[in-house]
């Protein structure tokens, strides 16, 4: 099966998976249910001793948005496991289980409109980044991409939204300590584009993920 990506709304954090089913109840791109918040790193007075390696912060915090398709395919354990490579040990218990609740409301769903689950694709492919420094934290707004196949239950989707990381050095790993998105900005479709079906768009979201020197996937 295809990567699946997706966010959870309960958290900010990782997918929203109540941005899905309100697309697919609603037929239109929707909206996380619940905002949430970042907290706000208070600036150091003083400079720091070692310069902060906001390069690997940043591409830390686009792949822990590119992993968001292996988090929601993933098991009960299995996607633990994900959460706690890319998340803080505060932050990671929260988001397992508010991402096993919310994929599990996305699967009864799709199974009360008689849609075949299995057949379910997603993705969310960054698109680009930028960095600030607050302090000895890196904060990464990354422009994402997430298209939505479910066939069964109308076309496919697209939602194009922009996801802030406060990324914190642990050990000498970038981790993601708060996440919030936001929809947009959204570029307007072509005026000759036509829209295909979530059958059409599922079976090349099933392809191989395309790559390019420096990039995510």
């Amino acid at each position: 099966m295809r990567r699946i990506g997706i966010t959870v709304a309960a958290l900010g954090l990782l997918l929203g998976v109540g941005l899905v089913l309100a697309m697919i109840r609603s037929g239109e791109p929707g909206r996380p249910d619940r905002k949430t918040s970042v907290n706000t790193a208070q600036a150091s007075d003083l400079a720091p001793l070692v310069a902060i390696d906001v390069a690997g912060a940043r591409q830390a915090a686009i792949n822990a948005v590119a992993l968001t398709d292996e988090v929601v395919e993933a098991g009960f354990i299995s996607r633990r496991d994900l959460i706690d490579g890319f998340a803080t040990s505060a932050l990671a218990p929260r988001l397992a289980d508010e991402t096993g609740a919310e994929v599990n409301a996305l699967l009864v769903e799709l199974g009360d409109r008689d849609a075949d689950v299995k057949a379910l694709r997603l993705i969310e492919q960054p698109l680009t980044a930028r960095t600030t420094e607050v302090g000895d934290v890196v904060r990464v707004d990354v422009w994402s991409l997430l298209v939505i196949a479910a066939p069964g239950t109308g076309p496919a989707r697209q939602v194009w939204r922009t996801v802030t990381l406060d990324m914190i050095l642990v050990d000498g790993r970038w981790l993601v300590s708060e996440w919030q998105s936001q929809p947009g900005p959204t570029p307007a479709p072509a005026v000759e584009a036509s829209f295909d079906d979530a059958a059409t768009v599922g079976e090349m979201l099933g392809w191989e993920p395309a790559t390019v020197t420096g990039g995510v996937r």
